[in-house]
């Protein structure tokens, strides 16, 4: 039976804070409807990929707004939201002028004049203690969401460079005589490319989620969990890395028949398993807090 007394107790804190800081919590409403709609009105090439970044959103705004708020608006504040509008009205002549040839840049500088609209009058309503509560998740509905396949797009040839001189290196240690121009490993005349679909950039929203489900149910200081949270660029890469490996191991083995699609999906498969299990160790890392706190 469904416990509806538990489930009114959960949402009682929300409450409170809504009848506390309207403002804050409406505006932050205002911006994940925003990511929702933007999300799924522009042309996705795969509208699954930004899915785990939305159900994040959601995920963390329901955390956040369960957290104690006060409103307190001061005049300092007052002034940080002019400041805000101001900047606002500047990035939205600034699209005047920008990008004539495409939307692209134009569309990015006008969600940053709505992002300090929202910041501008949560300063002056409720002050700033509830708006830097809720700065990060606006910046996540606001620029990060609608823009997240340009994102992808930027910063995937730097990760599939990294990788691949990472992998590139491991061979080299185990007496592979292998070297890499750009994002190409060359070996014995032949050349295996590591295209965008292989560099695990696509799966960062999940990987994202997969943290934040595991740093919420940890008793620890929030910039240590940014810290640890930052880190998953890093299990991106060795994990992509160790794939490259077992391509190139199964390549000299069975040759292009690794390209195919049964095993391209196997060693995709390898990778997340890899990067989810190197992230799920990591942080046994917050346990030291707990021993900490025993021995003082």
């Amino acid at each position: 039976m469904i416990d509806w007394d538990t489930i009114s107790e959960s949402f009682t804190p929300i409450r409170k804070n809504l009848a506390e800081c309207p403002a804050s919590i409406a505006l932050l409403i205002c911006a994940i409807l925003l990511a929702c709609v933007e999300y799924l009105l522009w042309g996705r090439t795969h509208l699954e990929d930004g899915l785990p970044l939305i159900a994040l959103l959601f995920l963390a705004s329901c955390d956040q707004m369960r957290q104690p708020l006060k409103s307190n608006p001061t005049n300092a504040s007052r002034l940080l939201g002019w400041l805000c509008i101001l900047a606002a009205l500047a990035a939205m002549t600034t699209t005047i002028f920008a990008d004539q040839n495409g939307g692209g840049f134009s569309q990015f500088l006008r969600n940053c004049a709505i992002l300090c609209i929202l910041l501008g009058f949560s300063l002056r309503l409720d002050g700033v203690t509830p708006t830097a509560r809720f700065l990060l998740l606006h910046i996540l509905a606001i620029l990060i969401i609608p823009f997240y396949e340009y994102l992808l797009l930027e910063f995937s040839y730097p990760l599939r460079l990294v990788s691949t001189a990472v992998s590139a290196s491991m061979l080299k240690l185990c007496t592979i005589p292998i070297d890499y121009d750009g994002t190409s490993m060359l070996w014995n005349g032949k050349t295996i490319t590591i295209t965008d679909a292989c560099s695990g950039i696509s799966l960062l929203g999940l990987l994202f989620f997969l943290e934040y489900l595991i740093a919420r149910s940890v008793k620890s200081a929030q910039w240590k969990k940014w810290c640890w949270g930052s880190l998953v660029i890093l299990w991106i890469i060795i994990g992509n890395a160790l794939r490259l490996l077992m391509t190139f191991m199964l390549f000299r083995a069975v040759g292009e028949r690794v390209f195919e699609r049964e095993l391209h999906l196997t060693l995709g498969c390898f990778f997340v398993i890899v990067t989810s299990l190197m992230i799920w160790f990591s942080s046994f890392i917050f346990s030291l807090d707990s021993l900490d706190k025993e021995n003082g």
